[in-house]
C-alpha cells in the first residue's frame, strides 16, 4: 500500500494554535514514508505547528508557506520529492479550494461549518490526484486525499473518536471525490444512496490520519466508490467504505412549497 505521497500543508479554512507533533519522540522519517511509484522514495517531514511537511520539491514548496486559505489563493500542487531514479513523477496531489463548495453554504455544512472548529474537525484539506503519465488506470483508481485531524470531542468512546463521525468523514471525502471525477452539472445533484462502513481500529482523539478515495465504476446514474482511513505512513487502517452514489436531478431532491410548509408544522407529541 503506497504510503503518503508527501507532507500536507496546514489547514486553509482558518489555522489553529501550534501542537506538539504526534509520537514527537519517534524518528519522523518512520512516520512518513514516499509513495511507490517507479521506486520507492523515502521523504525525512518536518513537523510544522499542525501539519508534517517534507517532500515537496522545491519548484512546487509554496504549499509549505500557505498560512491560510486567502494566502494559498489558486490551487496548490504537491508532488513527492523526486530522486536520482526518478525525476519525473507518475502524479501529483492538487489542493483544492473549499470555498468553491457549491453543494451548500460553508456555514450550513457539517464538516466546514459546525463541526470545524477546535476539539472537532480540526483539519480537512481535500487534495485531487492528478496524473503526469499520461496513462489511463484502468478499474480502480485513486483518486482523491484528505488530510484529516480530529480533535478531542467527537468521541463515542473514551478517547476513541465516534464511529458515526469516522463514517461521515469517509462520506465527505468520497463526496469531493465525487466532484474531481465527474464534471458538475448545474441542472443535477449527487448524492449518497448507500455507505457501508467497516471499523478495522480504534482513530484516537487528537489524531492526524489521511484519507484516501477510489473510484469503482460507473453504471448509468449510478456512481461506485470506496475509501480507506489510515495512518500517515499507511502502517494502520482505522476504516474502510463502499459507497453508491446517484445523479438525479435538482428538480428531484427541492421540496416543494407544500412539502416545505408540512416539515415546519409544530410537533404535537
Amino acid at each position: 500500500m503506497a504510503s503518503i505521497a508527501s507532507s500536507l500543508a496546514a489547514s486553509d479554512l482558518g489555522g489553529s494554535q501550534a501542537r506538539a507533533p504526534p509520537h514527537a519522540a519517534a524518528d519522523p522519517s518512520k512516520l512518513m514514508r514516499g509513495p511507490k511509484i517507479s521506486t520507492a522514495i523515502n521523504t525525512l517531514p518536518t513537523w510544522r505547528g499542525d501539519g508534517w511537511l517534507g517532500g515537496v520539491t522545491s519548484a512546487r514548496s509554496s504549499v509549505a508557506s500557505c498560512e491560510s486559505q486567502q494566502a494559498c489563493g489558486a490551487p496548490q500542487k504537491v508532488t513527492p520529492l523526486a530522486n536520482s531514479d526518478s525525476q519525473s513523477p507518475d502524479y501529483y496531489y492538487e489542493k483544492l479550494n473549499s470555498e468553491e463548495l457549491e453543494r451548500t453554504a460553508l456555514k450550513d455544512h457539517a464538516v466546514f461549518g459546525s463541526l470545524r472548529e477546535d476539539g472537532k474537525v480540526e483539519r480537512f484539506n481535500v487534495y485531487k490526484r492528478v496524473e503526469t503519465s499520461g496513462r489511463q488506470a484502468e478499474g480502480k483508481k485513486e483518486i482523491a486525499l484528505v488530510d484529516v485531524r480530529v480533535g478531542n470531542q467527537l468521541n463515542g468512546n473514551r478517547s476513541i473518536v465516534h464511529g458515526g463521525i469516522i463514517t461521515l468523514l469517509l462520506d465527505e471525502a468520497i463526496g469531493w471525490g465525487v466532484e474531481v471525477n465527474e464534471d458538475v452539472d448545474k441542472d443535477t445533484a449527487t448524492m449518497t444512496a448507500f455507505i457501508h462502513t467497516n471499523f478495522r481500529a480504534p482513530l484516537h482523539e487528537n489524531s492526524n490520519s489521511v484519507i484516501r478515495v477510489y473510484f469503482e465504476e460507473r453504471k448509468g446514474r449510478k456512481l461506485y466508490f470506496s475509501g480507506r482511513m489510515e495512518s500517515y505512513d499507511g502502517r494502520v487502517l482505522y476504516a474502510d467504505a463502499n459507497a453508491m452514489f446517484v445523479v438525479a436531478p435538482m428538480s428531484k431532491i427541492k421540496p416543494k412549497p407544500e412539502d416545505r410548509a408540512e416539515l415546519t408544522i409544530p410537533s404535537k407529541l
